[in-house]
């Protein structure tokens, strides 16, 4: 049999605090009478109708809602080349590849200002004009 010399040996880790030992006796009983416990079902609580809860809670649109009914332009109609996205939960680490540059949110090219990258998407504006790309079509 051989050992592995390059194997560094392991040892344990002092503690300031020692963490006393399971009791030695532990009673069954206790066990047996939390498993034949009947728990009470919970409490419901009454279902709003979709006009209490419209009428409620004032409606936010989220970044994603607001640009959900732009309309969707194909490169050939803008002439903007949306070559891969890579996406992110933090908007500061989303990036795009459009015409070869890589751009952020908020930087442009050729006057049309990247608005919003989504993970299959990205938001243009130029002038009052806004729309969408899809990333593959």
């Amino acid at each position: 049999m051989s050992f592995r010399k390059d194997v560094e040996k392991f040892e344990p880790i002092a503690t300031a605090e020692k963490v006393a030992p399971p009791p030695a006796h532990k009673s069954t009983e206790n066990t047996a009478v939390l498993f034949n416990q009947k728990t009470s079902p919970p409490k419901q609580t009454p279902k709003e109708t979709v006009a209490e809860q419209h009428s409620e809670k004032p409606e936010q649109k989220t970044k994603v809602d607001r640009f959900a009914s732009m309309p969707v332009k194909r490169s050939n109609q803008t002439k903007i080349d949306l070559q891969a996205i890579a996406w992110s939960e933090d908007p500061k680490r989303r990036l795009a590849v459009i015409n070869g540059l890589i751009l952020r949110e908020g930087e442009s090219i050729d006057n049309v200002i990247v608005m919003h990258i989504g993970k299959d998407a990205v938001v243009f504006a130029k002038g009052e004009e806004g729309w969408k790309q899809m990333f593959g079509f």
